[in-house]
C-alpha cells in the first residue's frame, strides 16, 4: 500500500507539485514577516499613536514650567539625603520583609517641592514630596514616593497630563486651584474637588 502511494506521488507532475509547495511556503513566510512587523510597530507605538508614554508626560511638564537644564521636569527643587532605617524588630509579626528585622538598612532619600521650577518658594502651601530608596543586604531595592496631599487629583496616569495646568504662581506651577476644580469635575476624579481647592486657598 505504502509503495503504491509513493509511486503515485513520483508520477505526479513535478511542476504542479512545486508550484503548490511554493505558494504554501511563501504564504507562511509572509504571515511570519507580517507578524514580526506588527510586533515591531506595536512596540514602537505606531499602532497606538495616542497612547500615553513617559515622554508625553515629561514634555507636558516642560511645556508648563519651561526648560531648566540640569533639573528634573517635576519636583525640580529638592535636597538629597543619605542615612539608614533602623528597625526595632516589632513589625516582624506583621510582615516577613527583611527590612523589618532588627537592624539598620541603608537608605538614600530626597525631599522636594512639587512643580518644575527649581527656585520655587518654600511656602507652607507648596506640595512636598519625599522619596526613599531602601538598599537591602541581598541586593534588593525598595523605592517609595510620597506627597503630603490627602488625595491625588488624577485617578490614573492617562489623565494626568490634562491635570497639569499652567500657572503664573511658581508655588502652584503645576496645580492651579481653579483649573484643578474644573479638571476634577470634568474627569470625575474627586467627588468633592472644591474641598481640596478651598483648603489650599486658605493656607
Amino acid at each position: 500500500m505504502n509503495q503504491t502511494k509513493s509511486d503515485q506521488l513520483l508520477q505526479m507532475p513535478r511542476g504542479q507539485l512545486t508550484r503548490t509547495s511554493l505558494i504554501t511556503r511563501f504564504t507562511v513566510i509572509a504571515i511570519v514577516i507580517a507578524g514580526i512587523a506588527g510586533l515591531f510597530a506595536y512596540a514602537g507605538g505606531w499602532l497606538t499613536p495616542h497612547a500615553l508614554k513617559p515622554a508625553s508626560i515629561i514634555n507636558t511638564f516642560q511645556k508648563v514650567n519651561g526648560l531648566h537644564p540640569g533639573f528634573r521636569r517635576n519636583h525640580a527643587k529638592g535636597v538629597c539625603v543619605s542615612g539608614y532605617f533602623e528597625s526595632n524588630g516589632r513589625a516582624v509579626t506583621l510582615s516577613k520583609a527583611s527590612v523589618f528585622s532588627p537592624g539598620r538598612v541603608p537608605i538614600i532619600g530626597r525631599f522636594s517641592l512639587a512643580g518644575g521650577h527649581p527656585d520655587a518658594a518654600d511656602a507652607p502651601r507648596t506640595i512636598r514630596g519625599m522619596a526613599i530608596l531602601f538598599k537591602l543586604s541581598d541586593g534588593e531595592e525598595w523605592r517609595t514616593a510620597m506627597t503630603n496631599i490627602p488625595v491625588f487629583t488624577a485617578k490614573s496616569a492617562q489623565v494626568l497630563p490634562d491635570g497639569i495646568a499652567p500657572s503664573d504662581d511658581p508655588i502652584l506651577s503645576t496645580r492651579s486651584a481653579a483649573y484643578s476644580v474644573s479638571f476634577t469635575r470634568r474627569e470625575g476624579e474627586l467627588k468633592e474637588p472644591s474641598a481640596i481647592s478651598t483648603a489650599e486657598t486658605e493656607k
